[in-house]
Order: C-alpha cells, then sequence, then structure tokens
C-alpha cells in the first residue's frame, strides 16, 4: 500500500480527490493498455493507493530516446479515454507515465503540489491537459535538447495526437490552452523558488515549441 500525504488540502478537498481517482480507474477499467493504482482509503490526511509497477518511466525512455512511438500511441489513447468520462487526470506528464510488460501505468491524478484545489483542474477543459503534456513532453529532456532533437520531438507529440484521435481540437483554441497552461508551468517554477527570469525564458520558449509542434502535427 501507498500512501500519499496531502497537508496542504482540507479533508473535504481530499475526499474529492479520492472519489476523483476512483473515476479514473473506472474509465479506465475496461482498458488492456494501462494500469492505474486502485483507491484503498482516504482519511482527513492522506489518500491510500495500491502498489504498482512504477519502474519503467517513460520521462527516462523519452530522455534516452529509447520511447517509441507506439508508447506515446498508447498516452493518447489513455488521455483519450479519460476525457471521455467527462473528466481531467489533472497531472498528465511524462513523470507519471510508466511502461511495463507492453502496457502503460499510469499515476498520481490529482493537482500538482504548489497548486491550489480548484473543481475545474478535475473536471476542466481537456484542451488545456493536451496541451500542458506536449509541453511537459518537449521539456522533459531540457528545451535546449529539443532543439538539437526536434524531429524525435515531433514523432513524439504526432504520435501522442495520434493515439488521442479525431476530431482533435482546431489549432486556433489549442493555441489559447496552451498559454493558459504555460501560466500554471511558470507559476510551479515560481513556487519551485527558480528565479524569474529563468522561470520566463523557459515558458516563453516551451511555449514556442509547444505551438511550433501542435502547429506542424494538426
Amino acid at each position: 500500500m501507498y500512501i500519499k500525504e496531502f497537508p496542504y488540502l482540507s479533508s473535504v478537498e481530499i475526499a474529492a480527490l479520492a472519489r476523483h481517482s476512483k473515476e479514473i480507474s473506472a474509465a479506465l477499467s475496461d482498458s488492456e493498455e494501462v494500469i492505474v493504482p486502485d483507491v484503498l482509503g482516504h482519511d482527513h490526511t492522506s489518500i491510500s493507493y495500491s502498489i504498482v509497477d512504477c519502474s519503467s518511466p517513460l520521462s527516462d525512455k523519452l530522455r534516452n530516446f529509447s520511447c517509441t512511438e507506439q508508447e506515446m500511441i498508447k498516452a493518447g489513447k489513455v488521455l483519450r479515454r479519460i476525457h471521455i468520462a467527462g473528466i481531467l487526470h489533472t497531472d498528465y506528464v511524462p513523470h507519471n507515465i510508466f511502461c511495463s510488460d507492453q502496457k502503460l501505468v499510469v499515476i498520481d491524478a490529482h493537482p500538482p503540489e504548489g497548486i491550489h484545489y480548484k473543481h475545474e483542474l478535475l473536471y476542466g477543459d481537456p484542451q488545456n491537459e493536451i496541451s500542458r503534456f506536449v509541453f511537459a513532453l518537449l521539456s522533459n529532456i531540457g528545451l535546449k535538447r529539443t532543439i538539437r532533437h526536434f524531429d524525435y520531438q515531433s514523432r513524439m507529440v504526432k504520435g501522442f495526437l495520434e493515439g488521442y484521435g479525431k476530431p482533435m481540437y482546431p489549432f486556433s483554441q489549442l493555441l489559447g490552452a496552451t498559454l493558459s497552461s504555460t501560466k500554471e508551468i511558470y507559476f510551479l517554477k515560481r513556487r519551485a523558488r527558480i528565479a524569474p527570469v529563468h522561470a520566463i525564458a523557459h515558458c516563453a520558449l516551451g511555449w514556442v515549441l509547444t505551438c511550433t509542434v501542435l502547429r506542424q502535427s494538426l
């Protein structure tokens, strides 16, 4: 059993997150491509989850350039299933996705630490989560390396979008969602005490790369 502590949330908010995690499990219960931890219980400070295999992070495979388009297609399919159920994962990024026996393992279906609980983070606009994942994918290996290996990174994004499927949102709509998600990333970096000039530079370059890849892929 894995116990996730939420010292910054109220007991009511923790109960809402537990219900949300159960909805994620239900949305993916009939999928043969993904494993998610089961919610075993919760109290006023934490949620208890079943143990899952987190030995092969997708983020590491991306950094080693060993991630395949097929794995990214699966990542897109998983997120699509979640969105079809009318919910968001809330932190669907490469470091919360793992590879195990031809399946993906997806964990941490709750807002990142440092972001205050809001209902719309759990049941809001899917476009924000799509653009946030693409931004996170491109920045996972460092933005400078992304520029040097742009062809590989573009293939990974295209695989993800292919898995998510059509109809995809128009680029003009995703452009606005990308700006919104970039603001969230800037806030998280400032909460991590990254200097404003570095946070702004990272987010500005990441936004440009994200928009470029989305434009090419749609």
